[in-house]
């Protein structure tokens, strides 16, 4: 493999695709996942034609068989693309989650795995405008939907509650109310990615979910929680929070 990878990369010798593919093979018949991989990849950076794509599928789910995450994801990724195989949505999610519960969780743009499986989010983002939206729990009347349902499960379980747990629970409610269509959970989700709270940051997601300005509002120690925040094109953010006594 180590060969393989000095002709693929030209270190201490000239690059040789077919050199690399050669010792990339030799390893990979003896059952190295790393090489099938990066053999699967060589085949499908340098089509030249339907057999070299044939090649490429042949051993990236082989590496995908043999555990590599990384093979699994990319596996998994060729069932969404619909380029070497036939799109497949259920084995497109089967594949991206086998990877994450062997350690992989570099996902491509709008993918976000909530600890319940993989979430690809391709709503269009809320248009931007002067206005300030309001989020504050909904009162029992106006819980309609599901998805209002969910908003305010969501809601409650990161305002109102401990941190930790219940945030992580509080991202997967708001996650499926964004989901089915509700705009209050998209820009709270919007919220917890920019600033980390409940999931780990992510700046791309607020390009897919919601920029510009709202208000949280929530009761709390005989009082109101304010936070207005602002979340900016590139995923950055500003956010103030007050507190005032309730009856003043």
């Amino acid at each position: 493999m180590a060969l393989g990878c000095l002709s693929l990369e030209g270190i201490g010798v000239k690059t040789d695709i077919e050199k690399a593919k050669y010792w990339l093979e030799k390893a990979a018949n003896q059952g190295v996942r790393e090489a099938m991989y990066m053999l699967g990849n060589l085949y499908l950076d340098n089509q030249e034609s339907d057999d070299d794509g044939a090649k490429a599928l042949y051993w990236i789910r082989r590496s995908a068989y043999y555990g590599m995450p990384e093979a699994q994801y990319h596996y998994g990724y060729l069932f969404k693309e619909g380029s070497l195989v036939a799109r497949d949505r259920d084995k497109y999610y089967r594949w991206v989650n086998r990877a994450v519960l062997n350690g992989y969780n570099y996902f491509r743009f709008g993918e976000y795995y909530t600890g319940v499986g993989l979430i690809v989010l391709t709503q269009t983002k809320e248009p931007i405008t002067d206005k300030t939206y309001l989020l504050q729990p909904l009162d029992e009347k106006d819980i309609k939907t599901e998805a209002s349902a969910l908003y305010q499960q969501g809601f409650k379980l990161l305002f109102t509650g401990n941190e930790g747990q219940q945030n992580q629970e509080a991202i997967k409610c708001l996650i499926r109310s964004t989901l089915k269509g509700n705009k209050s959970a998209k820009i709270l989700l919007s919220y917890c990615y920019a600033t980390g709270i409940g999931t780990l940051v992510d700046q791309s997601a607020p390009s897919v979910l919601f920029v510009g300005k709202a208000r949280i509002r929530y009761e709390d120690s005989g009082g109101y929680t304010t936070i207005d925040f602002e979340i900016f094109e590139d995923g950055s953010f500003e956010k103030k929070i007050s507190w005032k006594k309730e009856g003043r």
